[in-house]
């Protein structure tokens, strides 16, 4: 575990603690049917930098631990981040029209759902990500080339014959210890007509929902509109466009080029974040918690089953101050999920075709999926629905 008290963004010590959260669980992991549970939980705490508004966690675990062979999220096996990439995709498309781009990176890139879309004739695609390290030739799509480094050891001229003219990530940089180094690096290989396209969650959103069941070992960042607005200033970047995606972790979109003009970049400012203020909302948060998780108590004699088995179950547990074994099970719509666990939960994943709807209390467990689930209880029709965090 790495100590991390230095602001990410501006490099500063200024930091202060503003959540502390002790022993916070490993997610992103599901647990074959006999399976062993396993237990791992690291201190954490979220720092605030004073300087330049730039939110992320104190420590940094090794990447072995988050992202071994076990860890389970890929694009185009979540309906919701498949919504969320066809976002991303519909701002590009809006903003470039035709996106009139030949030589295309994208880093992160996962399993490639993005790329997968932006196939045409002539158009060369780099797909670069971590989890294809040694494992690049078992990419099923030749007509994407794919590397397993990382993105700052990459040679562009290995793949394209030019450099690339857009380079962009989905859900990645809030994953990179160094952000600004990163992209530091990204300029110095490309040229002054190469594209960026960044999209990342924002914590103003975060903030605003209260949804401080989001903060989690994986994502070392948590950038706000300050931060953002100060790293691009820093980089002398030049804004072409942004974008927030209110339905997806509040994600915030930023588009830019290097070597613009270099005057600030105004549209982002929304004044500094308020520590105070953030602390007040994560209290607000914790009573939340604490109301939901009496509910829970109240309902463990009846039929209660949580709804949606979203990798970010352990957390929710974490906050509720629960292993959900209270529950017969979670339910959820995805076949391949029914008779799986959590690595470090004792519920088990089930079909609601083995529910009797009526007879049973549900506990919203995806939360960043309550919409769609809400309007399917509306047709299930159980005979009570608790929800987490009021605010939709």
């Amino acid at each position: 575990m790495i100590n991390n008290f230095k602001c990410n963004v501006c490099n500063r010590n200024d930091v202060e603690e503003i959540i502390r959260l002790d022993n916070l669980p490993i997610t992103g992991v599901y647990r074959k049917r006999g399976g062993k549970i396993t237990i791992e939980n690291y201190d954490q705490s979220l720092l605030l930098c004073k300087r330049c508004g730039h939110s992320k966690l104190s420590h940094i675990l090794p990447s072995e631990k988050l992202y071994s062979e076990t860890y389970s999220f890929r694009t185009s096996q979540s309906t919701t981040a498949k919504k969320a990439a066809d976002f991303f995709l519909q701002f590009i498309e809006k903003t470039f029209e035709g996106v009139p781009f030949n030589n295309i990176v994208e880093f992160g890139c996962n399993d490639g759902y993005i790329l997968k879309k932006l196939k045409a004739k002539e158009r060369n695609l780099l797909g670069v990500d971590l989890i294809w390290a040694g494992k690049e030739e078992e990419f099923e799509d030749n007509e994407i080339r794919i590397s397993g480094k990382s993105i700052e050891e990459v040679n562009f001229t290995s793949f394209f014959d030019k450099k690339p003219e857009f380079i962009y990530a989905c859900h990645t940089l809030e994953h990179i210890a160094e952000p600004y180094s990163l992209i530091k690096t990204l300029y110095e290989k490309t040229d002054d007509t190469t594209i960026f396209a960044l999209e990342f969650p924002c914590f103003d959103v975060l903030n605003e929902n209260m949804r401080f069941d989001q903060i989690f070992h994986q994502h070392i960042n948590y950038f706000t509109t300050a931060s953002v607005k100060y790293l691009l200033d820093s980089l002398g970047a030049e804004l072409i466009d942004y974008t927030i995606n209110y339905n997806h972790w509040g994600s915030l979109i930023v588009v830019f080029k290097k070597r613009g003009n270099i005057r600030e970049n105004m549209r982002l400012i929304k004044g500094t974040v308020d520590i105070e203020e953030v602390k007040s909302r994560y209290r607000i948060f914790q009573e939340y918690m604490k109301q939901t998780a009496y509910l829970i108590d109240k309902s463990k004699k009846e039929n209660l089953y949580g709804y949606g088995a979203a990798l970010m179950v352990p957390i929710l547990g974490y906050h509720l101050d629960t292993n959900f074994d209270v529950l017969n099970g979670i339910i959820d719509d995805d076949p391949n999920k029914v008779g799986l666990s959590y690595l470090n939960l004792p519920v088990e994943i089930k079909s609601g075709n083995e529910v009797v709807f009526s007879d049973s209390t549900i506990l919203l467990t995806a939360l960043d999926n309550r919409r769609v689930i809400i309007k399917r209880l509306y047709e299930l029709s159980p005979k009570k629905i608790i929800n987490p965090i009021p605010l939709l």
